[in-house]
C-alpha cells in the first residue's frame, strides 16, 4: 500500500572567502523529508544523488571542496580566476544554480517547504528562490561571518505537485570588474513537510480496478502516527453500501507490534455491511507506535454502482487506555462494482447451407459493451442437449471459431456467450444454423421438339436436387451445331420454371441444322457437376437433348382485318387471307395468348379486345412435316366511341329549297347523313300546306336523336345520299312542293359510328306569295289577294284564304313557321308587310328617333280624333287598334297625314266585323315610318272612350314595340296653374297614366326615377302646349327593357315647376 512519506530538506548558501572553516549541524528533527540532496556527496563528482546541478554563472571553474573540520565535502562554485586580458571595467556578472527536487506533497501532512543549509559569508550573500520559473522569496543570512545556517522558505500552493525546477540567484552581485567576484559553498537543498501531529486511519484498497458480483476486493484500514502516544488498541465501525458486502469471515487481524499478546472480536451490526472490529494488546508497556495496517477486509461486489467503505466510528486507546482522537479518512473514494453484463453477440452461421465439411461461424464483436472473451458451442440439436453437442470455441478473443469434422447433408446448430474482464457473461446469444452441403447437384436439359421452326427457341432443364435438399443457384447452358464443333457456353437460366431463349443465329433460307445441348448446376454453396465426356461428332449420351431447326417459311400473300379498313366499330371483325401450303391457322390479339388451331380456311370471324384503339390481330400459319409456322398479321383500329354532335344547325327558307348549315363537330368525324321529313296530311301522305295544325290528320314528324331511328322510321328520307361535301357545313334540298320540312344531320365517323342528331326546321317557300303562279315575291297582287280575305275566318268563309293565313310564325318573323289560326288579321298584315318586295330597300332608314314610341290622341272634333305620333320612333313598322263598338257605331277609319309622307306603300284597313280592328303597317322589308305626325283618323258617331282602345305597336321584326300614350284635349276648362296629379292606377300592372296640367306653353321634362336616385326611364323630354295633359308609362326603362317590381318617383319640372310622386309597381 502507498505508504504517506514525511521528508526533511536542509540547505545552505553562502558568500565565503578563502580558508574558512565549517561547523555543520543535523537537520531539524519531526519533519516528513519529501526530497533530499547532499551538494558533493562525492570528492571530484559533478553529480549530486545522480541529478546534475547546473553551475554558477557562464563558463566559471566549479569543484568539489573537501571540509578537514566537518569531514564532508561541498560543492563549491567561485570565479576569481581572471580571464586573460581580464573583464572589462564596470561588469557585473549575474551568477545562478539550478537543480530538479520532487515537491509531491503527501496527503495528511502540513506546509510544504524548502530549506537550504550553506555558508553565511562576511559579505551580502543573500538570494533569490524560484520555483518553475516563479519567485517564492528571498534567503538572508542571518548569523556572523563565516558560518553554516539553515534557512527555508513555504511552497505555494500552487507548486505541492510533481517536480520542478529550483532556481539560486544572487541577489546583490558584490564585487566586480577584475576582482574576485566571491563563491558560494552549500552542503543540502530538501523539501519538507511540518510534523504530522494527530494520528490517521484510513481504509486503503489494494488497487483501484473495478470488481463484478462475484468479484473481491481487499481493503487495509491503514494507521499513521502522530505525536501521539503508543496505542493499545482500538474499535473501529466498518461499513459498506449497498453495491458491496462483507461478512465476519471476510476480516482479517494484523498482530502489530509483532511478538504480542492480543485480544480480538467482531460483532455484526447489520449483517452484510456493518460490523464492529475490535483489537486490544493484553499487558506489557508496548502498544503500536509506527505506520501499519491495524486490519484488512475482503469486500464483495453486490450491485452495479460504486461500492463506499466508511468508518463509522473509531475509538483508538492509548498504553493507560486514554482515549485518542484520529483523523478519519474514508480513504478510498469507492470501489467500482460492475455486475452488467456485456452485450449477447449476434450468431451467424452463414448461409442456409454450408459448402465442404467444415463451417466458420461469426458474431458481433461487444467490446463496446465490455466484451473480452466470447465462448461458442456447435449441437445437432437446436437444445444443445449434452449428447448433441459437436464441439465448442472455448474462451477465446476473436469474433468467428472454425468447427470441423462436421457431415455432409446434417443441421448443425450455433451460439455464442460473450464475457468481460470481470467475468460478466452474457446469456446465450441467438441459435443460428446451417446444414452442411458437400454433394453437386444434378441437371439435365429437358427433351426439345425433333424439328424448330424459328431461329430462336426455349431451353428448359430438370434438376436432381441432392439428398441434403440444399438449391442451387445457376445452371449454366453448353451446345454445339453448325459452326460451332466444340462444346461452348452460351447463358445462364434465371430458374426452372423461365427457359432460357436460344439463338440459333440462323437466318430465314439457311439449309436445316442440328443442335446438341448440355447444362451444368452449380448450388448456393459451390459445388457443381462435372461435364458430360466431350467428343466430336458426338457419340451417344453425352449430350442431354438435340433438336434440328427449319428456317424456310410459307409465303403469306395477303392478311386483312375487314378488308383493309382503317377502322371499325365492332369488336366482330372479319379475316381474309391467302397463304398457300398452309395446313393449320389460329390467331391471337396480343401475340401472346392464342386461339386452337383449326384448318385453314378464308375468311373467318374474329372478335378483337374491347376497348378503343389500334387492334392488332396476329397469325400462325403451318405448315408439315417440320409444323414450322409463319407468322403475319394486320392492324385496324376500334372506335366504339360516336362522334360528337354537329352544331350550330340551322335551316334556311329558299324559293323551293331548303338551305341547310352547321358546325362540324372535330377530326373524329369522316362524313355526315342528312334526313328529312315534311310535316304531311295523313290521309293522302302529301305535305299539309297550307293548313297545318289547321287539319284533322296533321303529323308532325318526330325527331329522332339516333340515326337508327330515322332509319327505321319511313316518313324519314335520306337526302344526301352520296352527296355534298360534309366538311363545307352547308347543304342545299331542292323541294318542288310547299311545305313545313325537318332535317336532323347525323355525324359518322371513320368506324361507321353516328352522333346524335341535331335537328332543324323551315318552309320551302316565301310567305305571302299567294298568287297562282308562285314567283318568290310578295307584290301588289298579293297584298291584294290579302286585302280581300283580311278580316275573313275559315269559319266565316266567304273570301277567306288559307294561303294568307300566314302569322304569328313562330319567331314573328317572315321566315318563320307559320302558326295558322283560321284567321286573317293584323298577324297575317304584318308577315305581308315584313315580306313585301324582298329585294334591298332603295332609300335607306334614319336612325333618328327614341326605341320607344311615343302616341297621343289628338281631338279634331266632337266625332274624330287622331293617333299622333309624337316624336320620330327608329323602328315602328306597324300599328293595330281595337277596340268594341256599338252595333249603331259609324265607324270611319283613314290614313294620317303622315303616312302619305313615307317612301313605301303602306296597308290601313279595318276589319269591321269586330268594331275597331285598324290594322296599319308600311310595307317593305326593314321599313320603318319616318318623322311624326298623324299616322290614323278615327271618325266616330256615337260614344268612344280612348281608353277603351287597345294599341298593339310592332318594329321591324315584328315584335312587340314599347309605347308611351298622351291624350290631349281641347277642353274650354284651360287650367290656371301648375299641377302634378297621382298616378293611376297605384299600385300598378303593367301600365299607370300620369295626368299633369300647364296653364302655359312650356318646356317639360317628366321621368321616372329609382328609389335610389338613378333616372330609369325619360317619358316627356320637349315643348308643350297648355292644358290637361297624361302620359301612360308601361313599366319600361330607356331601353325597352322591363323594370323590376318596387318603389319608383316619377318627377315634373316645367319652367320653375316641379314636383315629385311616389308610385309601386307590383308583379
Amino acid at each position: 500500500m502507498k505508504r504517506l512519506i514525511t521528508i526533511l530538506a536542509v540547505f545552505s548558501l553562502a558568500c565565503l572567502g578563502a580558508g574558512v572553516a565549517f561547523a555543520e549541524s543535523a537537520p531539524p528533527s519531526g519533519y516528513n523529508i519529501i526530497d533530499f540532496v547532499n551538494i558533493g556527496d562525492t570528492a571530484g563528482a559533478n553529480t549530486e544523488g545522480g541529478r546534475t546541478m547546473t553551475e554558477w554563472g557562464p563558463s566559471f571553474d566549479a569543484g568539489i571542496w573537501f571540509s578537514p573540520e566537518n569531514s564532508d565535502y561541498y560543492r563549491q562554485i567561485w570565479g576569481w580566476t581572471t580571464p586573460p586580458g581580464g573583464y572589462p571595467a564596470g561588469t557585473d556578472l549575474e551568477n545562478w544554480a539550478e537543480i530538479d527536487l520532487n515537491f509531491t506533497k503527501p496527503a495528511h501532512t502540513g506546509q510544504l517547504n524548502i530549506g537550504f543549509f550553506f555558508l553565511a559569508g562576511s559579505g551580502n550573500d543573500n538570494f533569490n528562490v524560484y520555483i518553475g520559473g516563479t519567485m517564492i522569496g528571498t534567503v538572508t543570512e542571518t548569523q556572523t561571518s563565516n558560518t553554516m545556517m539553515r534557512e527555508f522558505l513555504a511552497v505555494p500552493a500552487g507548486l505541492t505537485t510533481g517536480v520542478h525546477t529550483v532556481r539560486l540567484e544572487c541577489s546583490e552581485p558584490g564585487w566586480t570588474s577584475q576582482a574576485t567576484y566571491g563563491q558560494v559553498t552549500i552542503d543540502e537543498i530538501y523539501t519538507f513537510t511540518d510534523p504530522l501531529i494527530d494520528p490517521i486511519i484510513e481504509p486503503v484498497a489494494v488497487d483501484s480496478n473495478p470488481i463484478n458480483c462475484s468479484g473481491t476486493k481487499l481493503v487495509d484500514f491503514h494507521y499513521v502516527p502522530g505525536l501521539n502516544p503508543d496505542v493499545r488498541g482500538y474499535t473501529v465501525r466498518v461499513s459498506c453500501d449497498a453495491s458491496l458486502t462483507f461478512g465476519s469471515g471476510d476480516i482479517i487481524f494484523n498482530t502489530v507490534p509483532t511478538g504480542v499478546s492480543i485480544w480480538t472480536e467482531i460483532t455484526e451490526v447489520i449483517a452484510g455491511h456493518v460490523y464492529d472490529v475490535d483489537y486490544a494488546i493484553m499487558g506489557g508497556s508496548v502498544g503500536i507506535s509506527a505506520e501499519a495496517d491495524l486490519f484488512s477486509v475482503n469486500f464483495h461486489g453486490a450491485g452495479t454502482g460504486t461500492g463506499v467503505v466508511s468508518m463509522v466510528s473509531v475509538d483508538l486507546r492509548d498504553l493507560d487506555n486514554i482515549f485518542i482522537t484520529p483523523v478519519t479518512s474514508d480513504g478510498t473514494a469507492g470501489i467500482p462494482v460492475d455486475c452488467t453484463a456485456p452485450d449477447i453477440p449476434v450468431m451467424d452461421a452463414g448461409e442456409d447451407y454450408t459448402q465442404g465439411l467444415t463451417n466458420t461461424v461469426f458474431w458481433t464483436d461487444m467490446s463496446a459493451s465490455g466484451a473480452t472473451l466470447y465462448y461458442a458451442e456447435c449441437a445437432t440439436d437446436d437444445q444443445f442437449t449434452v449428447t448433441s453437442l459437436v464441439g465448442n470455441s472455448g474462451e477465446i478473443a476473436g469474433l468467428s471459431h472454425e468447427f470441423t469434422g462436421l457431415t455432409d447433408g446434417e443441421i448443425y446448430y450455433y451460439r455464442v456467450w460473450s464475457k468481460d474482464a470481470l467475468g460478466n457473461q452474457s446469456v446465450w446469444s441467438n441459435v443460428d444454423s446451417s446444414t452442411q452441403d458437400n454433394a453437386a447437384p444434378v441437371t439435365k436439359v429437358t427433351a426439345l421438339d425433333q424439328f424448330q421452326v424459328d431461329s430462336f427457341f426455349d431451353v428448359s432443364y430438370e434438376i436432381e436436387l441432392p439428398e441434403d435438399g440444399s438449391d442451387f443457384t445457376k445452371v449454366e447452358l453448353f451446345y454445339k451445331g453448325p459452326g460451332v464443333p466444340t462444346w461452348t457456353y452460351y447463358g445462364e437460366f434465371v430458374n426452372d420454371t423461365t427457359p432460357l431463349v436460344f439463338n440459333t443465329g440462323m437466318t430465314e433460307g439457311d439449309p436445316d441444322g442440328t443442335f446438341y445441348f448440355y447444362s451444368k448446376g452449380t448450388d448456393h454453396v459451390g459445388n457443381f457437376e462435372l461435364p458430360p465426356i466431350a467428343g466430336s461428332p458426338p457419340p451417344p449420351n453425352d449430350y442431354d437433348a438435340t433438336t434440328t431447326v427449319d428456317m424456310t417459311d410459307l409465303v403469306v400473300n395477303f392478311f386483312k382485318i375487314n378488308n383493309d379498313a382503317a377502322k371499325t366499330g365492332q369488336t366482330l371483325v372479319e379475316l381474309t387471307m391467302e397463304v398457300p401450303g398452309a395446313v393449320d391457322m389460329q390467331f391471337s390479339n396480343d401475340g401472346t395468348t392464342w386461339s386452337g388451331w383449326v384448318l385453314f380456311e378464308s375468311p373467318y370471324p374474329w372478335t378483337l379486345t374491347t376497348g378503343e384503339g389500334n387492334k392488332t390481330v396476329y397469325a400462325h400459319f403451318m405448315e408439315l412435316p417440320s409444323y414450322r409456322v409463319t407468322d403475319a398479321d394486320d392492324d385496324i383500329i376500334l372506335d366504339t366511341t360516336a362522334p360528337d354532335d354537329i352544331t350550330d344547325l340551322s335551316a334556311e327558307r329558299g324559293l323551293e329549297k331548303v338551305k341547310l348549315t352547321w358546325t362540324n363537330p372535330g377530326d373524329d368525324q369522316t362524313g355526315v347523313e342528312i334526313w328529312r321529313a315534311v310535316w304531311r296530311d295523313d290521309d293522302d301522305d302529301t305535305s299539309a300546306y297550307p293548313e297545318y295544325d289547321d287539319l284533322e290528320n296533321d303529323v308532325i314528324p318526330t325527331v329522332h336523336a339516333t340515326r337508327a331511328g330515322a332509319f327505321a322510321d319511313a316518313a324519314w328520307t335520306e337526302v344526301n345520299m352520296g352527296g355534298a361535301d360534309y366538311t363545307l357545313g352547308v347543304f342545299a334540298d331542292l323541294l318542288p312542293d310547299r311545305g313545313i320540312y325537318y332535317y336532323v344531320v347525323y355525324p359518322v365517323d371513320g368506324a361507321g359510328l353516328y352522333g346524335d342528331g341535331n335537328g332543324a326546321s323551315s318552309i320551302s317557300y316565301l310567305l305571302g306569295d299567294v298568287q297562282t303562279t308562285y314567283d318568290g315575291t310578295v307584290l301588289a297582287g298579293d297584298v291584294t289577294i290579302l286585302s280581300t280575305a283580311y278580316g275573313t275566318t275559315h269559319a266565316g268563309g266567304g273570301d277567306y284564304n288559307n294561303e294568307c293565313d300566314v302569322g304569328p310564325t313562330s319567331d314573328y318573323s317572315g321566315s318563320g313557321i307559320p302558326a295558322t289560326d283560321n284567321n286573317i288579321d293584323f298577324d297575317d298584315l304584318m308577315i305581308f308587310a315584313l315580306n313585301w318586295n324582298m329585294t334591298p330597300l332603295t332609300k335607306a332608314q334614319p336612325a333618328e328617333g327614341s326605341l320607344i314610341a311615343r302616341f297621343s290622341w289628338v281631338e279634331v272634333d266632337d266625332t274624330t280624333w287622331s293617333l299622333v305620333l309624337s316624336e320620330p320612333c327608329a323602328n315602328l313598322k306597324g300599328v293595330n287598334l281595337q277596340a268594341d263598338l256599338s252595333r249603331d257605331a259609324d265607324l270611319s277609319v283613314t290614313a294620317g297625314s303622315l303616312m302619305g309622307q313615307q317612301d313605301y306603300s303602306y296597308f290601313l284597313q279595318n276589319i269591321s266585323a269586330n268594331g275597331l280592328d285598324a290594322g296599319l303597317a308600311l310595307l317593305g322589308n326593314g321599313a320603318c315610318i319616318i318623322g311624326q305626325g298623324e299616322l290614323i283618323r278615327i271618325s266616330l258617331t256615337g260614344e268612344l272612350d280612348l281608353d277603351d282602345i287597345e294599341i298593339v305597336a310592332r318594329d321591324s321584326a315584328n315584335k312587340d314595340l314599347e309605347y308611351t300614350l298622351e291624350e290631349t284635349t281641347a277642353d274650354a276648362d284651360m287650367p290656371t296653374r301648375y299641377a302634378l296629379s297621382a298616378n293611376y292606377p297605384n299600385p300598378f300592372n303593367p301600365s299607370t297614366t300620369i295626368k299633369f296640367a300647364l296653364p302655359e306653353p312650356q318646356y317639360v321634362k317628366l321621368a321616372i326615377f329609382a328609389v335610389d336616385g338613378r333616372r330609369i326611364a325619360t317619358l316627356k323630354s320637349e315643348s308643350m302646349s297648355a292644358g290637361n295633359h297624361s302620359v301612360t308609362w308601361t313599366g319600361r326603362d330607356d331601353r325597352g327593357g322591363f323594370v323590376a317590381t318596387g318603389i319608383y318617383f316619377y318627377r315634373i319640372e316645367a319652367g320653375d315647376f316641379s314636383q315629385t310622386h311616389k308610385m309601386t309597381l307590383m308583379k
